[in-house]
């Protein structure tokens, strides 16, 4: 799995590429290819915590910790912990300080900090995209007979359509906190970030019934999915958008 990640990542960047190496012959391990998922995201959440550590520490922890020299000598080993906490768990759960000491806040609570739910509107674009996609295949079994199209390969493409979205859920995050440093507005990360992946999706979708599963004819079933998808896409983030904002 490890030898074969750099070369997959490479290929995913141009999904005709991918989909011209993984076709149906290639035999599918769903539990692999979602352990594999998993690993992925945790490694790139873990690498977008570095800059998002950077730009958190001098837009909201500088002014409570001061130091981490400081932070250690007031807190002990606590305090560079709840830093270092900040960085890879926040805005999920972060530390702020009080009359108390330092105690967790979670999200919602704390009103220099974006909404969660501004964070997930990039996994939740993906997430409808794939899933509608998946449901269209799904409803056109004649389709899928022809091309030996099974559920596990529709299912290859919605796991790896996820992982997609983790990518912008990140630049999401990162972009969030960037914002109070920088005061971009709008910030070219998230804006560009959210228009590559999207066509990023439309592409991935399009080679892997054209390419990786070969299906004719496919035009019409193309045209149809995309703008299924892309209504899914929205609806996905409309819904919890409103459920957000009547709260």
């Amino acid at each position: 799995m490890i030898w074969r990640t750099p070369k997959t990542i490479a290929r995913l960047i141009f999904p005709w590429i991918y989909w011209n190496r993984v076709t149906i012959a290639h035999s599918v391990s769903l539990k692999q290819l979602a352990i594999w998922v998993l690993l992925m995201t945790v490694v790139l959440h873990l690498l977008a915590s570095i800059p998002y550590g950077y730009y958190n520490w001098h837009a909201i922890d500088q002014w409570a910790f001061n130091t981490p020299k400081a932070a250690y000598q007031t807190y002990g080993y606590t305090g560079p912990l709840m830093m270092i906490s900040n960085s890879i768990f926040s805005p999920l759960v972060h530390f702020q300080r009080t009359p108390a000491g330092f105690n967790p806040s979670l999200i919602g609570t704390m009103p220099w900090l974006p909404s969660f739910f501004d964070m997930l509107v990039g996994l939740l674009l993906a997430t409808g995209f794939a899933t509608i996609w998946s449901a269209v295949l799904l409803a056109v079994p004649v389709t899928r007979r022809i091309a030996k199209i099974q559920v596990k390969h529709i299912a290859r493409a919605f796991l790896l359509s996820i992982l997609a979205g983790m990518v912008l859920f990140q630049a999401c995050r990162v972009e969030s906190i960037y914002y109070n440093v920088a005061t971009v507005t709008p910030s070219i990360l998230f804006l560009t970030t959210i228009y590559v992946t999207i066509l990023w999706l439309i592409v991935f979708w399009i080679s892997a019934i054209r390419i990786g599963w070969r299906i004719r004819p496919s035009l019409l079933l193309i045209i149809l999915g995309t703008i299924a998808a892309l209504l899914g896409m929205f609806t996905f983030v409309a819904i919890p958008a409103m459920h957000w904002t009547l709260r």
